[in-house]
């Protein structure tokens, strides 16, 4: 609504006629054969004495309406691979050499690699990373070695494919705490995996019933309950959960939505 009253407002009174400016809008929408397209803006049309009511600009076809919030949000596009995807604006787009150590800030990696590439124990081999593929075109989930919360893990549609959709609440030892939800998928011989981790400190002042000290083992800092890590998974399913944590995990879905693959 804020878009559209903010280019109505440049609408000058009194004058005969105008000719508004191009905007890009820059949004990706998708044809029927899955191809993406930019969305442009562009008019030139006479007006009366008086600037247009908003009815009569939203019906005029001088702007196209943001019709979900993720059309704002950044584009990450490979175009080597054929795909793209928007991420969201609060969060920080890492390389997917980097490692994630920050416990503040939301962040998103997007690692694309050969099937097979990789050297540690969870990464899979070409041939597993095969087994996956015959797997999820068959709506299984197929082999995962994320340590990941198998309450979690579900198959889900991305485009014209299916995904591995699953969470990771701790790596490496038991005081290691870390909420990282990922979409695995496979194209044009390609693996891609888009993870997004929360921010840990928001996360443990706000549902601090899910972690539990351990001094004998973690010191002062605070670790998960293990026990109580699916009932945390359902709250967040159901979306009963505090609102900054809430909106992580729903901008995942929303990401998730926004990817677009090119059909060469």
């Amino acid at each position: 609504m804020l878009f559209l009253l903010s280019i109505a407002a440049a609408i000058v009174i009194g004058s005969r006629s105008f000719n508004s400016a191009s905007k890009e809008a820059g949004i990706f929408d998708s044809n029927e054969s899955g191809e993406s397209q930019e969305a442009g803006i562009s008019a030139t049309e006479e007006t009366d004495d008086s600037a247009l009511s908003e009815e009569e600009f939203n019906n005029s076809g001088q702007a196209k309406a943001i019709e979900k919030e993720s059309d704002l949000w950044p584009v990450f596009e490979d175009a080597e691979v054929g795909f793209s995807v928007h991420y969201p604006q609060d969060a920080n787009l890492v390389d997917q050499k980097e490692s994630v150590t920050e416990a503040d800030g939301i962040y998103y990696k997007i690692d694309v690699r050969d099937f097979g590439e990789g050297d540690l124990p969870r990464d899979l081999s070409a041939e597993e990373a095969q087994k996956n593929v015959e797997s999820l075109s068959s709506g299984e989930f197929g082999i995962n070695h994320e340590n990941s919360l198998e309450l979690s893990q579900k198959v889900r549609s991305v485009g014209f494919l299916f995904a591995q959709d699953f969470m990771v609440l701790s790596r490496f030892d038991v005081c290691s705490v870390t909420m990282e939800r990922t979409l695995l998928f496979y194209f044009n011989n390609k693996q891609i995996s888009i993870t997004a981790y929360a921010p840990i400190n928001v996360l443990q002042k706000t549902m601090p019933e899910y972690f539990i000290s351990d001094k004998e083992n973690c010191g002062e800092q605070s670790r998960w309950n293990f026990d109580k890590q699916n009932e945390f998974y359902q709250q967040l399913a159901d979306k009963k959960a505090p609102a900054d944590i809430q909106q992580w995990f729903d901008n995942f879905d929303k990401m998730a939505e926004t990817i677009i693959f090119d059909h060469r």
